[in-house]
């Protein structure tokens, strides 16, 4: 339990933290999932279908992107009659485009 010193205007003179046990369930059936961490621990317990999972720790500062290439640009037309679609604008901005 930790102590914290709230200074300031309508402040305690002294509030302890109280830990409190985090629990979450989801679905039912084979599709429940569940996180379960204790008071005051740094790890939880996963359980899919009271089955625990391990989960995959993935790094996503060595993620890299690709530029899109483009090279035409398609448009769905409403030929309805009573809607009415707005044309594409600014066509122009697309250098890599060679025909319209």
């Amino acid at each position: 339990m930790e102590l914290f010193n709230i200074t300031g205007d309508g402040s305690e003179k002294e509030k302890k933290s109280v830990a409190r046990d985090l629990n979450k369930n989801l679905g039912l059936g084979k599709d429940k999932i569940s996180i379960d961490v204790p008071a005051g621990a740094t790890t939880g317990t996963i359980k899919l279908n009271d089955i625990v999972q391990i989960p995959e720790i993935i790094d996503t500062k060595k993620l890299e992107l690709e530029e899109t290439q483009v090279s035409t640009v398609g448009m769905y037309i409403n030929t309805s009659g009573t809607k009415f679609t707005k044309p594409i604008t600014g066509l122009s901005a697309l250098t890599q485009l060679r025909k319209s």
